[in-house]
This record gives structure tokens, C-alpha cells and sequence, in this order.
């Protein structure tokens, strides 16, 4: 896909968009309309080419948007599908259920998040719940460019990385306009994942009861999905000491250790029967994450907890939609798992939006 910036244009003809002359080549015959994509929104444009735009921009007629913003500042992707011209991604991260509770501090926070602009590009924005407009579909948030943060009205996106919860009702008109590109969709209870682990034969036996409850730690097993669009264990931290949370469990106890080192330390274990046991660990967690998505939808991160008895058993205490990202830091000071937890995500989000 080519990388691109976009230009608003002055022109005499509605609805116009010049490519590049350069991207002639790109086409197998030239139509004379296209339907540009941004986000969820579509409309038939009348596309030409110009040899006065950059060979990385492309020209749109300057009133195209008039109930939402697509900034000229940013870096895009464009994808051309038979008469489709896509320009993204368009990316919404969900933070919270209202705009009061996203500051100025929370923002700055929440710039590193950002980390891999380069390699996803396009529009990634903020946003709370109470800034969606279900009427003229479109979000209000904030985006991170060149100026630093600033806040504007955006198209439904193309895709909604959910870490809020969303009314009923608001949720089904994003779900009737994006369709399954809202990941972490549904959030579940401990109930409903006992419920959904009891119906596979092979995850049942590893459901935790009380003579598991006992040991000295357990084991918080983050999964995510990356550009593969597929699960794949992003890090394993063991946490000593018992309490609701991992996170909690930590802050309290103030003592964790990577899966690595819990299992050569705790279990006296030789690099080979460690690395397997990671990788049992693994695989338990991946068809787990998968049953989640079979019965609940679409989700692109969980964080499961699991503990080891006496004799090596896996057995899952819980499963958590939400988690602190942080963790890694915190805990064991592991600055690569921290970078590799935030950014996974928005790579899942701009393979699911189709770049």
C-alpha cells in the first residue's frame, strides 16, 4: 500500500479527488468515479489525475467532509480495491464513558501509545463514549500530530479498540455501521467464562477450583493479536502473594518474577522442561482466547491467570478483558514487554480496519 498525505484542493467539479499522475499505472483502466472510503463513511467521488500534486499526495475537493475532519497533516495508507479508493486507517481508541475524564495529564500519558505511528499511520483518536454521535455518525476526540494534541470531529471509524463500557444502544449503531471491527467487544464475568471453558472438553479440565486456590503465586498470561490478525503471547509475569488482582497482588506483595525465572526458581526446572511448560502455558491460553471469540466476539487482547499446582498442572483462575498495561513496568521493569503490549493492538486494529 502507498503512503501518502492529503491536500484540499479549490475545484470547479463536486466531489473530486486527483491522484498523483505518477499512480496511473496503479489502475488497470481508469474510471471516471470511485468511491473514496475514510473510516466507515463512503461516497462517490469523480476521480483524475494531476501532475501538480506530489507523488505522495492526493487531492481532495475542500467541502468533500462537512460533518467531520480528515487532517492534512497526518500520514495515510491508501488501498485501491476495484472502484474502492480507501484512505486510512481510521482507528478509535475508546478510553473512557465521558470527555470530562480525559485531561490534558491523561493525554500525555496516553501519547506513547503512539509509539509505532510510523508503521500504522492514518487517523488513531481518543475518544470517550459520551462523544458519540449517533445521528450524524461521527466521534469527537483527540489525535496526536505534529502540533502535538488536538482535539476535532471524526467519521465512524473503520475500527473501535473498546476499553469502555458502551450503552446497549450505542453499541448497536456502531455494530450496524463498522460491523465486527469493534474489538473487545463484549465484557464478560467470571461466571460467563467458567460457562463458556465448560463446553470444551479439552479446557474444562483446566478450570481452577478452591485445592488449586493455595499456591504461593500465579501467573497473569497477557494475549494479543498483532498485524497476523492471530493470538499470540505477548508476555508471562508470575505474581507472589494472593489478592483479587494481579496488579493489586503486586502493588501489595511487591514481588514478581518473569515466567522464566518463577519456573527455574520455584520448580527447579532445566531450559528444556522450562520452555515447554512456557509453551504449554501458551497453547492452554490461545484456544481459551479463542473460545472467548467463538461465544462472546471479537476481541484482541485478554489477560489470563493461571496457576500451577505441586505436580506442574495448568489451570486457569480467570479471565480479564481489561488490564493495566503498565504492569510489565512496575513489576519486573521490563521495558520491551511494555513496548510490545501497547503497540500490538493498533497493529491488530489496522489489519482488522483492511491496510
Amino acid at each position: 500500500m502507498k503512503s501518502l498525505k492529503i491536500k484540499y484542493i479549490a475545484a470547479v467539479t463536486d466531489n473530486l479527488v486527483l491522484l498523483p499522475e505518477e499512480m496511473r499505472e496503479s489502475f488497470d483502466y481508469i474510471p471516471k468515479k470511485l468511491i473514496l472510503n475514510v473510516g466507515s463513511w463512503k461516497r462517490e467521488v469523480n476521480m483524475g489525475f494531476s501532475s501538480e500534486l506530489d507523488r505522495d499526495t492526493i487531492g481532495i475537493q475542500k467541502n468533500i467532509f462537512q460533518k467531520f475532519s480528515v487532517p492534512e497533516n497526518l500520514d495515510y495508507e491508501i488501498k485501491i480495491d476495484g472502484r474502492n479508493l480507501c484512505v486510512g486507517p481510521v482507528i478509535c481508541y475508546l478510553v473512557d464513558t465521558q470527555r470530562k475524564y480525559i485531561t490534558h495529564e491523561r493525554l500525555e500519558k496516553l501519547e506513547v501509545y503512539y509509539k509505532n505511528y510510523d508503521v500504522i499511520k492514518g487517523i488513531i483518536f481518543i475518544s470517550a463514549v459520551d462523544q458519540i454521535n449517533m445521528v450524524d455518525k461521527t466521534i469527537g476526540g483527540f489525535f496526536f500530530g505534529e502540533d502535538g494534541w488536538k482535539e476535532d470531529i471524526f467519521t465512524y471509524p473503520g475500527v473501535v479498540y473498546r476499553k469502555a463500557d458502551i450503552p446497549d444502544e450505542v453499541y448497536q449503531d456502531l455494530i450496524n455501521h463498522i460491523g465486527d471491527r469493534i474489538f473487545n467487544s463484549y465484557f464478560f464475568d467470571k461466571y460467563e467464562t467458567s460457562e463458556i471453558l465448560s463446553t470444551y472438553p479439552q479446557l474444562k479440565e483446566h478450570i481452577a477450583v478452591k485445592k488449586h486456590q493455595n499456591t504461593p503465586f500465579e501467573f497473569e498470561v497477557i494475549m494479543q493479536k498483532d498485524r497476523s490478525m492471530q493470538w499470540s503471547c505477548s508476555g508471562i509475569i508470575a505474581g507472589f502473594g494472593k489478592s483479587e488482582s494481579m496488579e493489586t497482588n503486586f502493588l501489595i506483595v511487591g514481588y514478581a518474577l518473569s515466567c522464566y525465572e518463577a519456573l527455574k526458581t520455584v520448580f527447579r526446572m532445566n531450559e528444556k522442561d522450562t520452555f515447554l511448560k512456557q509453551q504449554e502455558i501458551i497453547n492452554i491460553c490461545i484456544e481459551v482466547c479463542k473460545a472467548h471469540e467463538k461465544a462472546m466476539g471479537n476481541y484482541g487482547e485478554l489477560a489470563i491467570d493461571v496457576i500451577l499446582d505441586e505436580e506442574k498442572n495448568v489451570w486457569i483462575l480467570e479471565v480479564n478483558k481489561t488490564y493495566d498495561h503498565r504492569f510489565p513496568l512496575y513489576s519486573i521493569n521490563d521495558t520491551e514487554m511494555y513496548y510490545r503490549i501497547i503497540t500490538k493492538p493498533f497493529e491488530y486494529a489496522k489489519a482488522l480496519a483492511g491496510f
